[in-house]
């Protein structure tokens, strides 16, 4: 089980850290169609999502400054561990693949998903 756990909060954190590494914004156009913020288990990572969301919804690109800014708007930016956290996001998803990071497919959301 704690295994599990683990693997989840990796996934979360990897495809948050692959949607703030992806300028083309084809992570997140993909990851809506399969994720709401309520999938992750983290509150934390349910604020960075939403926040991305947000972003999106404007739409925008959700790369590091406007998910900086819109966590800051909407006052949960020192919460979810400010910039220490998103950097940890950014590293994972470097860590997954060496040079790619993970694609978010339907496949790797399903993944993420069936653990919850």
């Amino acid at each position: 089980m704690a295994e599990q756990v683990e693997t989840l909060q990796y996934n979360e954190l990897a495809v948050l850290g692959n949607i703030l590494s992806d300028s083309t914004g084809n992570q997140i156009l993909t990851a809506v169609q399969y994720l709401t913020a309520d999938d992750f288990t983290d509150t934390r990572n349910q604020a960075v999502f939403h926040a991305m969301l947000e972003i999106n919804s404007k739409g925008q690109t959700p790369d590091l400054a406007t998910v900086i800014d819109t966590l800051k708007n909407n006052k949960v930016f020192d919460a979810i561990g400010g910039l220490d956290y998103l950097n940890t996001c950014r590293l994972l998803r470097s860590l997954h693949l060496p040079n790619e990071g993970p694609n978010i497919d339907g496949h790797f959301c399903r993944h993420t998903k069936r653990y919850l």
